[in-house]
């Protein structure tokens, strides 16, 4: 998953790949939105009061993966309780992937207009850098393989049913402390995924319905 400085790094190359034109935003606030919110949706757990006001919640889940997968953090939010923000589980409500995307989407793009039209430029710039953090989490390779019937790291939490009493203890929580596994070299894929990767390092995995592809890498 990608880190701060990668999401740092990405943002900064999305907003200087813009025509001059497009550039809109004071220097204060680019440098903002790379350096800061574009990391809302992280640091969101441990800055609830300055993040959330510019974070999407669809079924009390944060908008984060893409389509939503209710797993791991997505299944956690701050509460303001007795005055200090509490860490609560949320409920594991099963939810449809494109309406999610689709409120998601439409939530950042209405809160980032109504602040430019304001002139509100700093809140536009900080929802602007909570929408990049959403696109850039799911344009790298971990998450770009998720979605409908698709594989995350998050897999053994669907194999595994966690124990009565602790539905919110997956094994993606339960390992998070073990440090790096050694797994050694990897061989060649099978032979039904075609030639090895590096004769084709990129090619749709053979054998699967039209409506159903893999991707192999």
């Amino acid at each position: 998953m990608p880190s701060a400085p990668i999401h740092s790094s990405l943002t900064r190359s999305l907003i200087r790949s813009l025509a001059p034109a497009l550039q809109v935003l004071p220097g204060s606030e680019i440098e903002a939105i790379c350096a800061d919110y574009c990391l809302y949706p992280d640091t969101y757990y441990g800055d609830p009061l300055r993040t959330e006001p510019y974070l999407c919640f669809i079924d009390g889940i944060p908008f984060h993966y893409l389509p939503n997968e209710p797993v791991e953090c997505n299944n956690w939010r701050m509460e303001m309780r007795g005055g200090v923000p509490k860490l609560v589980a949320t409920p594991l409500s099963e939810n449809i992937h494109h309406r999610h995307c689709r409120v998601g989407l439409t939530f950042y793009f209405e809160k980032i207009s109504a602040a430019l039209l304001d002139a509100r430029i700093s809140d536009a710039a900080q929802f602007m850098g909570a929408l990049c953090h959403v696109l850039e989490d799911n344009t790298l390779p971990i998450h770009a393989v998720e979605g409908f019937d698709g594989m995350d790291v998050f897999a053994l939490d669907r194999l595994v049913e966690p124990p009565e009493g602790k539905r919110h203890s997956p094994p993606s929580l339960l390992l998070a402390g073990v440090g790096p596994v050694d797994v050694g070299a990897f061989g060649d894929p099978p032979a039904c995924w075609g030639p090895p990767p590096p004769r084709r390092p990129f090619m749709p995995i053979p054998g699967f319905p039209k409506w159903s592809p893999r991707i192999a890498f």
